[in-house]
């Protein structure tokens, strides 16, 4: 869920070289890569993890940002359901050029609100990074997200990822640190 008392700025992070990780899922989630027909699962969860979003509005995101790859999607996304089967959260290792050049991107992390705190997301992410060693990926990997999700940012950096500073950024950056930090009192 997006944290919507916080200042929103855009914001990137970097990792150089991508560890070994060992995150399992919880008990009784289990995690699927994307198959055709998991489409409606995927805008479920970011309609959810985003504050409510148009269901037609995620739709609309999926078709642009993944539809037109479905080979890379079905090895790039991955999916995790409920004990009851229910769509929990999704990322994916994409594509993309923010910094100036193709390379490796997580893209669209999100986890339903009734599934946060659980190592949904630690999980996804530990499992991106075994995806971008299988797929031959170098150069390392970016993301982008933005003040609001500084939760998030918090697991990020414990997988290595670093603020990417771009003009401006001094102000987005003091803000996530002073709420990490506020969650570590």
């Amino acid at each position: 869920m997006l944290d919507e008392t916080v200042a929103y700025y855009p914001v990137v992070m970097r990792l150089s070289r991508p560890g070994l990780y060992s995150a399992p899922l919880p008990q009784g989630f289990r995690l699927e890569r994307w198959a055709p027909g998991r489409e409606g699962d995927w805008a479920a969860i970011q309609c959810a993890a985003n504050n409510g979003a148009a269901r037609e509005k995620m739709e609309a995101v999926f078709e642009r940002e993944f539809a037109p790859e479905p080979e890379l999607l079905a090895r790039r996304m991955l999916l995790a359901y409920g004990p009851g089967g229910e769509p929990a959260a999704t990322a994916a290792l994409w594509h993309g050029a923010d910094l100036g050049s193709d390379m490796a991107r997580v893209h669209w992390v999100a986890t339903a609100p009734p599934f946060e705190g659980r190592g949904l997301c630690t999980a996804l992410m530990a499992s991106l990074m075994d995806i971008y060693r299988a797929e031959g990926c170098a150069g390392g990997i970016y993301l982008t997200t933005q003040t609001t999700s500084w939760p998030a940012i918090g697991i990020y950096k414990r997988f290595g990822f670093r603020p990417e500073m771009r003009p401006g950024d001094e102000t987005a950056w003091a803000l996530i640190d002073e709420k990490l930090a506020q969650r570590r009192r």
